[in-house]
């Protein structure tokens, strides 16, 4: 779909075009948002996704999660799909083909509630992803809490979408929450 590649080029220069400080004070409010989840309080296991560049920054969750006692997951590019496997630390991971930071061994596993990552959202909590599908996929046959996290420019009135599109259950944008 034409829309969705020129949209994905546009959301994909901005965020790059991001300062660290811009980085860090927006995933700050999104981790305080975050752990205000009810949702995501009561989760054993989390899927996360390692931030490539730009993203809301996932590590400091994924720290405070595991101090919490959550096991914690990121996933793992397969042929046509995606996996979540668990995170046993930094120096378990390595990056992918794709320039994804993924687990190294670690066991495959079901993450009650799902972190994930998109260039834009909408007010109706549709994603859009970099275009292989792998979290749509995923997530149509899967029964864990889908939150969308990202800045509050990223969220759109409305977004171009096709029938595999999957909504989130939630999308947290910094301190905002669109349930």
């Amino acid at each position: 779909m034409e829309a969705k590649s020129a949209l994905r080029k546009e959301m994909l220069a901005k965020r790059n075009a991001l300062t660290q400080k811009e980085i860090e004070e927006a995933s700050e409010r999104a981790f305080r948002c975050l752990f205000a989840d009810y949702k995501f309080l009561r989760a054993e296991s989390v899927g996360f996704y390692y931030p490539l560049k730009g993203e809301i920054d996932t590590r400091k969750m994924m720290e405070k999660a595991g101090i919490f006692g959550k096991t914690i997951y990121l996933p793992r590019i397969l042929e046509g799909g995606i996996c979540f496997c668990e995170f046993r630390g930094e120096a378990f991971l390595e990056k992918s083909k794709n320039g994804v930071m993924e687990p190294v061994g670690g066991e495959e596993g079901k993450p009650e509630v799902l972190i994930v990552p998109g260039l834009a959202f909408d007010l109706e909590k549709h994603r859009l992803g970099f275009g292989k599908g792998g979290y749509d996929r995923y997530l149509s046959d899967s029964s864990a809490v889908s939150i969308g996290l990202c800045y509050k420019w990223q969220v759109l009135d409305k977004l171009p979408r096709e029938k595999h599109d999957v909504q989130m259950d939630k999308i947290i944008a910094e301190e905002w929450v669109i349930e």
